[in-house]
């Protein structure tokens, strides 16, 4: 899936990424996997990553590069479809995180 992900990302000068991650019983984290953070981090190294559209816990990018866009929502589905509305321009991105997280 990375291997068919990054081969796509190839033929357009832009990608908007979504990504999730959930809390579960005895998971025992809320984060990416280390091979989805690797994938962000080739997109943003080759400056095709524009924006990442993220529903979960925020922190879970802090192991990604800088990304111009980021736009977090809950794991809730009206969230997520504002969230579409919003990468549609039907609504403007507006609000701010109650805490600072430090991108690379």
């Amino acid at each position: 899936e990375n291997d068919k992900i990054l081969r796509t990302a190839t033929k357009y000068d832009e990608v908007v990424c979504v990504t999730f991650c959930t809390t579960t019983c005895y998971l025992g984290t809320d984060s990416l996997t280390r091979r989805t953070e690797a994938v962000l981090n080739s997109l943003a190294f080759s400056k095709k990553l524009k924006t990442i559209v993220h529903f979960g816990n925020p922190h879970a990018l802090l192991p990604v590069l800088h990304i111009p866009r980021k736009i977090f929502g809950y794991m809730i589905t009206e969230s997520q479809e504002y969230a579409i509305d919003v990468i549609a321009g039907k609504l403007e991105a507006k609000g701010t995180l109650p805490f600072n997280i430090q991108y690379k």
